[in-house]
């Protein structure tokens, strides 16, 4: 009797985790709009499009990271390095790219991480610069290293 009370309690526990879950993935998969009520408190939950990511720029890149990986791992740990013009005199191949995909550089430079996974510290030091731009503006091209 007791194991069987247990099993039932476990039983239910698990759909009460599991039912939240699966109702905001079906949610987001089928693109409805769903409105959560939890108290006073109204949640509209609808499906993500990716209608305003940049797929095809997202792509190119990808593609030139499986031919240039080592530029793409010296990227992941500089990623300022695309604003420098010493460091692309040097990567003729990556300034080829750029030229070619003249949409990626703005993107990759306010977004770096959507084009290469940054390393932990890395991110941090890039969000905060993302900070300080919003307040004291861009750097000039002296302060770029």
């Amino acid at each position: 009797m007791k194991r069987t009370i247990g099993i039932f309690t476990t039983g239910l526990f698990v759909a009460a985790l599991v039912t939240p879950v699966a109702a905001q993935d079906l949610a987001s998969v089928e693109g409805r709009v769903r409105v959560v009520q939890k108290g006073d408190l109204d949640i509209i939950v609808e499906g993500a499009t990716n209608d305003d990511l940049n797929i095809a720029q997202y792509r190119a890149f990808d593609r030139f990271a499986a031919e240039h990986p080592q530029t793409v791992e010296i990227l992941k740990k500089n990623p300022e390095l695309l604003d420098s013009e010493k460091y692309l005199v040097t990567h003729r191949e990556l300034t080829e790219f750029l030229d070619a995909h003249p949409d990626i550089k703005p993107d990759y430079d306010a977004n770096p991480g959507n084009y290469v996974p940054l390393e932990p510290s890395v991110e941090k030091a890039v969000e905060t610069r993302a900070r300080q731009v919003e307040v004291a503006g861009p750097l000039r091209a002296d302060e770029i290293r």
